[in-house]
């Protein structure tokens, strides 16, 4: 049956981002994406403060750094498909009781479980996986399979917001883990295939004349390697930074705007449409990665950090509105889609995992500092223009470390591809 789809009209390879988009929009979509909708009625109902229960947004971040360091040891010293399908079961059940949940301890022990599993069947490995099955069109791919965390947020957010008003929050938490428990197992257990020689087909894009030694999997430097350089650390830390800024973005948008003067309403869904334009904004971004190269593709992401924070300061009509809409949704899609790509085009396939396992933990690092930052700032000043305006000095600069990097390191790229 595989083989027909690989010979036929259908590469499985497209089945692998089918399955990709299903548990992207029904595990990040969900988990991450309505977190803050439990926020208020969960300090409300059991008397606890919301700085108390935010406090689970930063161990979700602590515990998604902490296993991404060490996600390689795990994805090459067990079979990561199994590694999936016990984490798929761990995260619905612990997601599930949530709704048991009356006390700090047992909401902070339920967070640390949920973001263990959650990121063991999420970016890390599934980028991974689509690398595996694609040596072509790598950024359409990943852009088109990773949006899909961008439709199931503005899904969920609708539907969790209206089942919390008509059912209750313990009720919600329900649902969506039935919800994740209905398509996200059939994907990992029933369609995720790690590798093409697991079903005895190829990569898209790999020649039928390819040998061992030639095998682009094998291509790329070591890990121990990569860290001896100093371009690798000053690209972990811009891609930190520029996470800081592009989160700050998206995090400060709706109290930022209803500080203006505009509704929560309003706010409400000025954010729901950016977070579509994120959605549209990883497969342009994906495209943009295919059709430009790195360096240039980067910049367009640091570029639309800097327009998408200047939009929001000078928030005032539609023609802003339109500037921050297309800012937020291309910068928006860097974390998901650039990343990835620039850590594979810079150093190759070989030692993939390890690499960026350590890419994705600095950026857990600048999606958690940003909006605390940020909150610190509001504090001292009563508004958030001091910190959009040191972001903008942040992402800029970032913008000319990168330029200096990946026209360097794109050499490397090229010595990797001149041995396929």
């Amino acid at each position: 049956m595989l083989e027909k789809l690989h010979h036929g009209k259908i590469y499985y390879g497209w089945i692998i981002v089918f399955a990709t988009f299903i548990i992207m929009a029904n595990s990040m979509g969900i988990i991450n994406n309505t977190a803050s909708l439990f926020l208020k009625p969960i300090s409300d109902d059991l008397g606890f403060t919301r700085a108390a229960i935010s406090a689970t947004f930063t161990i979700r971040f602590v515990v998604q750094m902490i296993v991404s360091l060490f996600s390689w040891k795990i994805f090459t010293k067990y079979n990561l498909r199994n590694v999936m399908k016990l984490s798929t079961i761990v995260m619905v059940l612990s997601f599930f009781s949530y709704s048991f949940a009356d006390s700090l301890p047992s909401i902070y022990i339920i967070s640390v479980i949920v973001s263990l599993s959650f990121t063991l069947i999420n970016i890390l490995p599934l980028s991974l996986i689509l690398n595996n099955w694609f040596n072509d069109r790598i950024g359409t791919v990943m852009g088109i399979a990773f949006m899909g965390s961008g439709i199931g947020g503005m899904l969920f957010n609708s539907l969790a917001g209206k089942w919390i008003f008509e059912y209750g929050w313990r009720t919600t938490y329900q649902i969506l883990a039935f919800i994740m428990f209905l398509t996200v197992t059939p994907c990992v257990f029933f369609l995720i295939r790690i590798h093409p020689r697991d079903i005895g087909l190829k990569p898209l894009g790999e020649s039928s004349k390819s040998n061992e030694n030639m095998d682009p999997q094998n291509s790329g430097v070591m890990l121990g390697d990569v860290i001896r350089t100093y371009k690798f650390w000053m690209l972990i830390i811009s891609s930190m930074l520029l996470a800081m800024c592009i989160n700050t973005l998206i995090m400060t948008m709706a109290p930022h705007l209803t500080d203006m003067g505009y509704t929560i309403t309003y706010s409400a869904n000025i954010v729901a449409i950016c977070m579509g334009a994120i959605a549209l904004g990883k497969v342009l971004l994906g495209y943009l990665y295919d059709k430009i190269g790195v360096k240039l593709a980067t910049i367009i992401s640091c570029l639309s950090t800097l327009i998408g924070l200047i939009a929001l300061i000078k928030y005032k009509s539609y023609f802003t509105l339109i500037i921050l809409i297309i800012g937020s949704g291309i910068c928006g899609a860097y974390g998901n889609v650039g990343s990835p790509i620039i850590t594979q085009k810079l150093y190759g396939k070989r030692d993939y995992s390890a690499i960026y396992g350590i890419v994705f933990a600095t950026n857990t690092i600048g999606i958690a500092v940003g909006p605390m930052l940020m909150g610190y700032i509001y504090d001292l000043t009563g508004n958030y223009l001091l910190g959009f305006k040191l972001m903008l000095i942040i992402a800029f600069l970032t913008m000319i470390t990168f330029s200096f990097i990946l026209e360097k390191e794109k050499r490397v790229d090229i010595k990797f591809r001149s041995n396929i």
